[in-house]
């Protein structure tokens, strides 16, 4: 009887505190203003606890000023968001008060703020919007709103950057070119 008792716990436990996960593959192209050069351009993310990638690369399309993403992410059901990417280009710049020149460094953020698991559709997303980069706007935040039973995205361009809590921690990871 004991053994029945401790087999019942366990399937119950693991019924009812189980996190389903599930994975997508995936590919985005993010084009970037023309007064912003990607000619060397890095790429990062920022590791999370439930989501992350098994495989992220980029390739970068100088012609049209644009960057294909492209891999693999594993995700809980129930908090489908990427990590945030970071694209991060160098300068150097002259300071007017003095000689002396710095490395400036200007980061651009795609920010994912978006749950969108729902039992109708749980991972048939259709991301059919423009991600444009702007100098004067270098953070982009991604939402999600629910309408007639069905997910749209809507983007949010913004010159401050607003984290969501809990979705960003203090590793970057870089991610490789593909060339």
């Amino acid at each position: 009887m004991r053994k029945f008792i401790i087999f019942f716990m366990l399937l119950l436990a693991e019924l009812c505190l189980a996190q389903k996960g599930a994975e997508n593959s995936f590919s985005i192209t993010i084009t970037f203003d023309s007064k912003i050069s990607l000619s060397n351009i890095q790429v990062h993310y920022f590791e999370t606890d439930k989501n992350d990638f098994d495989i992220i690369n980029y390739k970068v399309n100088t012609e049209k000023n644009q960057i294909e993403l492209f891999g693999h992410h594993k995700f809980v059901v129930g908090s489908f968001y990427f990590p945030t990417i970071i694209f991060t280009t160098k300068n150097k710049l002259k300071r007017e008060y003095s000689n002396e020149e710095n490395e400036v460094e200007f980061s651009y953020y795609l920010v994912t703020n978006y749950e969108t698991y729902y039992k109708d559709e749980p991972y048939k997303l259709n991301f059919d919007k423009e991600i444009y980069f702007e100098k004067d706007q270098p953070n982009i935040i991604v939402n999600t709103k629910r309408v007639n039973k069905k997910i749209e995205f809507y983007i949010e361009k913004s010159s401050n950057l607003k984290f969501n809590q809990n979705r960003t921690s203090n590793t970057k990871v870089k991610i490789n070119e593909m060339k």
